[in-house]
């Protein structure tokens, strides 16, 4: 189930960046960012040259258990899940010098299961969306480094052509992975492609964690904090008006000239978002920003049509769920009724099964 969430949410998440950043684009106007987004994201024969083999390459690394990427993913659930285990066995030790070795036995046992759960064979599915994953992180890192070339192109004075774009662009890309190629290591392209899988260190899922801690029995509910803390996070990001981020008003409302008088403000945006902005100049801090600018206007111009759509259907009735939760009342509306469970009719045609 949670594979199959991370699948769709990935693949949501890549499609989703480029509609946003041009519908942000398209809204202000700015055809220049639109030929920059075109030259960035349309390279897809370039950008699949790069990911396909790279996904490969994560694949066959987490089907060899290789340590060269043990340390690339939740860190923290690993660091916890190896704490936990080493005082299980010290006190398994223990009590197996009094003589009970039944928790040794039982800690044998999950090793056992964890040695299989460890083989190759059996983790096909896990690994599988390891190599996803790295294919999400270098589709994202390429059309970042093509941005990069062509603000690099445009402060030189250079004529920006799609041949001197890639060649800058490989390059910056190569540039973006540590020494084996394997681990991502530019923060800004990190914080994105997180940011796609439901993997940012968000103040609201630690604060889930936080209140995990404090009333155990929530963990029941609440199992995955950091993956809920993103869901209510993209939940703002979308809203008219977000709630939890100051900053993305500030984007929705301010003017780039505005950004540029106020460099502290721009660097504390940039600086959250992973960029290192003393290596930045100030025409690469406004791209940023502009592009910033672009899809979260982009994210909103799309929930607000997503929420207005929904809620005239729901109006309509030709947006449906299982019913009233009085059940005399929902077999009468069945019995007399064309209602049907969970549809959802976009023309005016007969509803549909979801």
């Amino acid at each position: 189930m949670y594979n199959t969430q991370a699948l769709f949410g990935n693949l949501g998440g890549i499609i989703e960046t480029p509609v946003a950043y041009f519908a942000g684009a398209l809204m202000r106007g700015d055809m220049k960012a639109v030929q920059d987004g075109w030259m960035a994201y349309s390279a897809v024969w370039d950008t699949q040259k790069k990911a396909i083999p790279f996904a490969g390459k994560m694949f066959r690394k987490a089907s060899q258990n290789s340590p060269d990427i043990q340390n690339a993913y939740r860190t923290d659930l690993q660091i916890v899940k190896e704490e936990k285990l080493a005082q299980f066995k010290e006190i398994a030790e223990v009590r197996a010098k009094r003589g009970d070795v039944s928790l040794k036995q039982v800690i044998d046992q999950y090793e056992t299961l964890q040695s299989l759960a460890d083989d190759p064979i059996f983790r096909l599915i896990p690994n599988s969306f390891t190599g996803f994953d790295g294919w999400a992180r270098s589709m994202q890192a390429n059309a970042e480094a093509r941005f990069r070339a062509i603000q690099t192109l445009r402060d030189n004075g250079d004529k920006i052509t799609p041949a001197e774009v890639k060649r800058l662009a490989n390059a910056e890309y190569d540039s973006m992975f540590d020494s084996q190629g394997l681990l991502l290591t530019d923060e800004a392209v990190k914080y994105k492609t997180d940011e796609i899988a439901l993997n940012l260190d968000t103040g609201l899922g630690r604060g889930m964690e936080a209140l995990n801690r404090k009333v155990p029995i929530l963990g029941m509910f609440n199992m995955f904090p950091t993956m809920m803390g993103n869901i209510g996070k993209q939940l703002d990001d979308y809203a008219p008006y977000s709630v939890f981020q100051k900053d993305l008003q500030q984007l929705t409302r301010k003017r780039l000239t505005w950004w540029e008088a106020h460099p502290e403000e721009m660097d504390a945006v940039l600086i959250k978002r992973g960029f290192n902005t003393d290596k930045l100049s100030g025409s690469q801090k406004l791209q940023e920003m502009m592009k910033l600018k672009n899809r979260t206007l982009g994210k909103k111009a799309i929930g607000g049509i997503v929420g207005v759509l929904i809620g005239g259907k729901i109006i309509e009735d030709r947006f449906t769920g299982d019913g009233l939760y009085d059940k005399e009342t929902q077999n009468s509306r069945v019995k007399n009724s064309n209602w049907k469970r969970r549809t959802f009719c976009l023309l005016y045609t007969s509803p549909s099964p979801r």
